[in-house]
Formats: C-alpha cells, sequence, structure tokens
C-alpha cells in the first residue's frame, strides 16, 4: 500500500539529483587572449584570413620619407608576429590548457538510479525504487586540482612570449641584412661613378700624349669588378627579401620598399653588465617560464597528497518494497578504504622529483641569463669602438687618400695605378663601415632579446 506523501518524496530526489549539478563558472575576458600584453594583435586581421599569403606591402609596415617610402622596422617586427602561425599554434595550445583547468575542479555529476518491480505492476503496491547519491571529494582536494591546471597552462603561456621574441630577433637580423645590402649597393655605384670620372681622366691624358693606352683599360678593369659585386650585392639583397617575406607569411619573391637610405648609429654605451642582469633576472621570460614549471610542479605535489585522502559519497533512496512506511526512506554515506597506498606514494614522490628537478633548470636558466647578458654587452661596446673607428680616423684618412692622388695623378706626379688603389681603399673602407653600422645593431637587437624585450622597444613603436 502506497502513502500519500511517496510522490512528493520521489519528485524531492529528483529535484535534488538536478540541484546538486555543479555550475560553471562563466569564462573571463584572461581566458581568451594572453594578459601580459605579449600577444600583438594583428595589424589587417580577417583581411588573409584562408586566403594566403599577402602579395602586397601592408601600408602600416610602410613610414613615408622625402625619398619616398621607406620599410619601417617596429612596424615589420609586430606583422612578423602577429602573421606568424606558430605563434598562434602556441596561443591555441595555451587557450586549450586554460579551459582544461576550468573543468578541474568541479564536483561530480550526482547519479539518479530508478528501480521498479515488473511484476508488482497492478498489484495492490507497485515496487519502486529511487536512489540519488553525490560524491564529496576531500576538503581541498578540488582546488589544489584546479591549482594545478592553471599553474600547468600559466608555463605554456610563456612559451607564447619566447616564440615571439625569437621571430622579433629573426626579423630584426634580416632587416639589418636587408639594409645592409641596398646601401652596400649604394656605395658601389657612388664608386663606379667615381671610377668613371677617373677613367675620363686617363683617357684625356692618353689623347694628349700623357698617358699610355693601358691606364684606360685599367680602370675599365676596376670597373667590371664593381659590376661583379653589385651582382652578388643584389643576390644577397633578394635572399634578405626572401627572408623576411617567408617571415611575414608571404610569397618569397614579393617585393618590399626598400629600408631608409642613412641609419644613424647609436653609440650609446649599455648600462652596466650588474644592472643589466638585475633587469633580465627581472623580466626574463626564460625565467618567468622556468618559474611557472616550478609551481606548476609544487601545485602537483599538493594535488598529489590530496589525491590520498578519500572521497566521500553521501546517498538518499526510497523505495515502495518496504510495507512500514518509516523503513523506505534510507540514508547512507560509502568512503574507500584505502589499502593500497604504493600508486598515491608514487604519485607524490613524481611529483616532488618534478619540483627538484625545475628549481634545478632555474639556477641553470640564471646562470646562462647571466652570462648572455654579459657577453652580448661585451659585444655590443666592441661594435661601438669599431664604428668610432672608422667614423674618426679610417674614413676621413681614405678620403684624403683619394682626394690627393687624384690631384698627384691629375698633375703627372703619380700613377693612375696609385689613384685605383685609393679608390679601392676608400669603397672598403666605407663597406666596412656600413658593415659595422649593420653589425652594432644585429648585437643590440640581441642584448634586447637577452634582456627579454623586443629589438629597439618595437612593442611602443621603436627604431626604424
Amino acid at each position: 500500500m502506497t502513502t500519500k506523501n511517496e510522490p512528493w518524496i520521489m519528485l524531492a530526489l529528483a529535484g535534488a539529483a538536478l540541484g546538486c549539478a555543479t555550475a560553471r563558472p562563466a569564462e573571463s575576458p584572461s581566458d581568451r587572449a594572453p594578459s601580459d600584453g605579449a600577444a600583438l594583435q594583428r595589424p589587417d586581421e580577417g583581411a588573409e584570413t584562408g586566403v594566403g599569403p599577402s602579395s602586397e606591402t601592408p601600408a602600416e609596415l610602410v613610414v613615408r620619407s622625402t625619398s619616398g617610402p621607406r620599410l619601417e622596422r617596429a612596424a615589420l617586427i609586430r606583422a612578423v608576429i602577429a602573421r606568424n602561425p606558430d605563434v598562434a599554434t602556441r596561443r591555441h595550445a595555451w587557450q586549450a590548457a586554460r579551459q582544461r583547468s576550468r573543468g578541474a575542479g568541479v564536483w561530480e555529476d550526482p547519479m539518479l538510479a530508478y528501480s521498479f518491480a515488473p511484476l508488482s505492476i497492478g498489484a495492490e503496491r507497485f515496487g519502486q525504487t529511487v536512489e540519488l547519491s553525490q560524491k564529496l571529494p576531500w576538503p581541498g582536494k578540488l582546488g589544489s586540482e584546479t591549482a594545478a591546471a592553471e599553474r600547468d597552462a600559466e608555463w605554456m603561456k610563456k612559451d607564447i612570449r619566447i616564440s615571439e621574441l625569437d621571430l622579433a630577433l629573426a626579423a630584426s637580423l634580416a632587416y639589418d641584412d636587408y639594409w645592409l645590402f641596398e646601401r652596400s649597393l649604394d656605395v658601389n655605384a657612388t664608386h663606379k661613378g667615381l671610377l668613371g670620372e677617373i677613367q675620363q681622366s686617363s683617357e684625356a691624358q692618353y689623347s694628349v700624349g700623357m698617358g699610355s693606352l693601358s691606364e684606360p683599360l685599367a680602370v675599365e678593369v676596376e670597373i667590371t669588378r664593381l659590376e661583379e659585386q653589385a651582382l652578388a650585392l643584389r643576390s644577397e639583397r633578394d635572399v634578405a627579401v626572401s627572408r623576411l617575406n617567408v617571415l611575414l607569411h608571404r610569397a618569397p619573391e614579393t617585393k618590399l620598399p626598400p629600408p631608409p637610405e642613412q641609419r644613424q648609429a647609436d653609440l650609446t654605451v649599455p648600462a652596466s653588465s650588474n644592472e643589466l642582469q638585475r633587469r633580465a633576472l627581472g623580466q626574463s621570460p626564460e625565467l618567468e617560464r622556468v618559474g611557472a614549471k616550478v609551481r606548476a610542479a609544487e601545485a602537483e605535489v599538493k594535488a598529489a597528497e590530496r589525491q590520498a585522502y578519500p572521497d566521500v559519497t553521501v546517498m538518499a533512496s526510497y523505495s515502495t518494497m518496504w510495507a512500514d512506511p518509516e523503513h523506505r526512506l534510507m540514508l547512507g554515506v560509502e568512503a574507500p578504504i584505502p589499502l593500497q597506498r604504493a600508486e598515491r606514494t608514487s604519485r607524490v614522490e613524481s611529483a616532488r622529483a618534478k619540483v627538484a628537478e625545475a628549481r634545478s633548470e632555474t639556477s641553470h636558466t640564471a646562470a646562462l641569463v647571466r652570462a648572455d647578458i654579459d657577453q652580448a654587452r661585451r659585444r655590443v661596446i666592441e661594435s661601438i669602438e669599431r664604428v668610432k673607428l672608422y667614423d674618426g680616423r679610417l674614413l676621413p684618412a681614405a678620403k684624403n687618400q683619394v682626394a690627393a692622388a687624384r690631384t698627384d695623378y691629375v698633375a703627372g706626379k703619380t700613377e693612375l695605378a696609385m689613384a685605383i688603389a685609393a679608390e679601392r681603399n676608400l669603397r672598403e673602407i666605407e663597406l666596412g663601415r656600413l658593415a659595422a653600422i649593420a653589425e652594432l645593431w644585429r648585437r643590440r637587437a640581441r642584448l634586447d632579446r637577452a634582456l627579454g624585450r623586443l629589438p629597439f622597444d618595437a612593442e611602443k613603436g621603436g627604431a626604424k
């Protein structure tokens, strides 16, 4: 015989099953994109999605000058980062890990069971049972699991920044190569014109019987050598353009605007090695990544220790199978007996070993960062002194030598070979000066990379 309260008890158990389901937290903006400003927005987001590389140079990569459009370094670096698929892949991997962490600390769904006695259908008492159970995790267990998942996602986020810095350095180095070969071609053209003037002088002297036929021929040989050198410089320039286009995720043969015509060498000596090391230790993404790995391993230890504590399952059931109404509602509890401890112990020890490994990696990484900073600074100072040597002594002396040799040749005081040798020496010094300036910029970019920042403050606009 059923009681009048039985339907209400059945509904109460079913409603409790629905109410025990833990609500998932809403997704926050920080779950969607890195919050440290490292991920740079793609300049033309959506313009090229699914249509392959662009064939035109975006306007944001170009700076206008009196001599026409020029390729701008900082914008180039930002575009390379925004367009690179590897950075996007790492960002998606981080977001996936972030989403996994959001689901790590929630209760299991409650279980609702229903059964009935089919042979009691039509009988005076219809036999049926409703059972509701909910597993209750040990206090702090879910929180430790969530913390471990969040720390694991944290160090993956640092990989995004490391990829951005490596890409920025590659783009900056390719940009310096592009500038160097383009300006070297200018020097080549200038000296080709200078040799043309010398050739005219030699032909004029030969026409009045003051020189030999071999002199204008010697100048012609030197001009031909310059043309051969120009071929090599154009090839190297095109290779640099190809590298930049690949970094921009464009067809390698796509044209780029030329780099700036003149670049003043920054001869400012960097701060002391100790000061730069102090800065690097506070902002190095490699150290931040290792630190995040340490925190992830420590959180994993806490989670593994909490796993040793048993979860408790509470149950409530109502059965019409009992004749006495007071026996129909049942409450109970279920808990495991932790006899098999080997697996739990091994999990804790494995997590502790990861902590020790990560801490050891921290010490090693810090030593590498300090060494990289000191070495990069020394190389920058060496390049500064080399540029000063070119500007202060070598270049003025070579220009004076050319002027004197040309004057003496016109006056018949020296042979043409001396004028050609002086011109060749000036050309080599001018090319060497360009190479020294480009190398100085490369070394400054490497110092910026060691400090954990984009070359020449490219995030804020940067140098051209």
